[in-house]
């Protein structure tokens, strides 16, 4: 890419000549005194956005490529909205409804997301040819490390492959008045996460949607300028493992208290004696011959919002129930990532001393 002494080189042209109108309109810049800075680099410091550069761009363009091509037809979409219709989306991802039948019309960035990470995995095998839908998963591979929340350099340098891979294979396969700029950008991503982060530092899905909140409400919230300045004072407790909730999960829409299954009560007080490092904890029927025992008394509630993440019980929408969770291997060595379904979220009371005081313990059955 350009380095600064090219930029600047058509600057000091301009500078020097008398005919600064004509050398603007060629070298196509307006003078600014930051090029006079010696560690501003223009080039380095342009943040690429994902969200236009991968959805907005790419997946959007390859879509448009194979329905031109004939490799997706208005069967195949026909086909792929019936199995659609059977997919469970995780919480955080926009469904697409009716749009993969009629043809994806008026898709936006957050409905791309989706049909990138969770539908086209699913919808285009066994429909795309071979060829091509091994470097669409390249590119999806890519696509979820890079929009991770947070990512590794080994991951990062993994999905600049997949990226670079992809690019190449595209100009195999469309030949290279196919290829763009913006692909051009994917190669530029690994740089930009070096410098900034992870994407969800800049990319413009917070701010479209902002934007359209803001737009929505009839006045704006008033700026409050003593809360901005104290917010660098306020605690930020890290939740890890068995902590207290933080404050915006709470309150919970607890039911009413009911007793629970005997089967699932021996796994509850398993969990006590485990956690508390207490083999005394009794069960509840035996409570008369010990304080020390676990109550079989729960409160059952419908969902939990834990840091922006919203956890709910299954139930006839089965979205947001479902959930990957660690469990240790039977030697106690190591743990593995399973996926499975929440059936029920509930409260549990502590009502004796074995926690160090009464307390409430929130649990999910899985």
């Amino acid at each position: 890419m350009t380095g600064l002494s090219d930029v600047t080189r058509g600057v000091k042209r301009f500078v020097a000549c008398v005919d600064w109108k004509e050398i603007g309109e060629v070298e196509r810049f307006q003078w600014s005194e930051l090029h006079d800075l010696v560690y501003f680099n223009l080039v380095e410091c342009t943040v690429i956005d994902p969200m236009h550069n991968l959805y907005l761009g790419t997946a959007k363009r390859i879509r448009e490529k194979w329905k031109s091509s004939g490799l997706i037809t208005d069967t195949h979409l026909a086909e792929m909205q019936l199995d659609a219709d059977n997919l469970v989306l995780p919480e955080d991802y926009t469904p697409l409804g009716t749009k993969i039948g009629r043809g994806f019309p008026f898709m936006k960035a957050d409905e791309w997301k989706s049909w990138c990470l969770v539908y086209s995995p699913v919808l285009l095998r066994g429909r795309l040819p071979e060829a091509h839908i091994g470097n669409w998963t390249t590119f999806v591979n890519a696509c979820q490390y890079l929009s991770m929340p947070s990512i590794s350099v080994a991951h990062l340098d993994e999905a600049h492959q997949s990226l670079e891979a992809f690019c190449r294979e595209c100009e195999k396969l469309y030949k290279a008045p196919f290829l763009s700029p913006n692909m051009h950008l994917h190669l530029h991503l690994r740089e930009t996460v070096l410098n900034f982060g992870p994407v969800y530092g800049y990319w413009l899905f917070s701010f479209e949607r902002c934007n359209a909140t803001s737009t929505s409400t009839a006045t704006s919230i008033q700026f409050d300028i003593n809360a901005f300045l104290d917010s660098p004072e306020i605690n930020f407790d890290i939740v890890k493992g068995n902590e207290p909730l933080p404050p915006s999960a709470l309150p919970l829409a607890l039911k009413g208290e009911i007793s629970m299954d005997e089967s699932e009560y021996e796994h509850l007080l398993e969990y006590y004696r485990e956690t508390y490092d207490d083999q005394t904890l009794v069960h509840y029927r035996q409570a008369g011959h010990s304080d020390n025992f676990v109550s079989n008394r729960i409160q059952k509630f419908e969902s939990i919002n834990l840091l922006g993440q919203i956890y709910k019980s299954k139930t006839k929408n089965q979205r947001g129930s479902f959930m990957q969770a660690l469990f240790e291997t039977s030697d106690g060595r190591s743990t593995k990532p399973y996926a499975d379904q929440i059936q029920y979220l509930f409260v549990n009371t502590a009502v004796n001393s074995f926690a160090g005081h009464a307390s409430q313990h929130v649990f999910a059955h899985v």
